[in-house]
């Protein structure tokens, strides 16, 4: 992606409606619904998230789909979401969440779905929020053997060395 495409995308929220193509044409007809069961990467997003900036979302839902496409990990998305002691998210109660978070995290799903990485373009396969860390600051042990691609809002996202 061009640097341009991505201050667009971070400046005008109709650039966001640009990239999605078709599915922009149809957004002002789309009925906003409540999350669904089928729908687990927007969970996956809403659970590990909701607080971060819209590109973290976007870098959130591509750890998951990078992870789909590589043999390390189960090959199908709720394979990788509810596999144990990955996303400390999934292990809790579903909290309540408007319907403008749930359509924020879709919309982040569908993007990161159509290949945009923030990261930039090598697979992003792991991410941490040092705040959430015990102590504050940690660095997980996993973090060493890997390589640090970016850092978006409160996490820090790592691919492979």
């Amino acid at each position: 992606m061009h640097i341009r495409t991505l201050i667009l995308i971070l400046a005008a929220p109709t650039a966001i409606l640009l990239f999605l193509g078709n599915q922009a044409r149809a957004a002002k007809e789309l009925t906003i619904e409540p999350l669904t069961r089928s729908e687990p990467v927007v969970r996956m997003v809403l659970q590990e998230a909701n607080g971060q900036p819209f590109m973290g979302q976007v870098a959130v839902a591509g750890v998951a789909l990078d992870r789909v496409a590589a043999r390390q990990w189960p090959s199908t998305t709720n394979g990788v979401i509810y596999q144990p002691w990955q996303f400390t998210g999934m292990r809790s109660m579903f909290k309540g969440y408007s319907i403008a978070q749930i359509e924020r995290a879709r919309l982040a799903v569908r993007m990161a779905r159509n290949g945009l990485r923030p990261c930039g373009p090598r697979p992003v396969f792991w991410y941490y929020a040092p705040k959430e860390m015990v102590p504050p600051g940690r660095v997980p042990k996993w973090a060493r053997d890997t390589v640090l691609e970016c850092e978006i809002g409160g996490h820090k996202f790592y691919g492979r060395k």
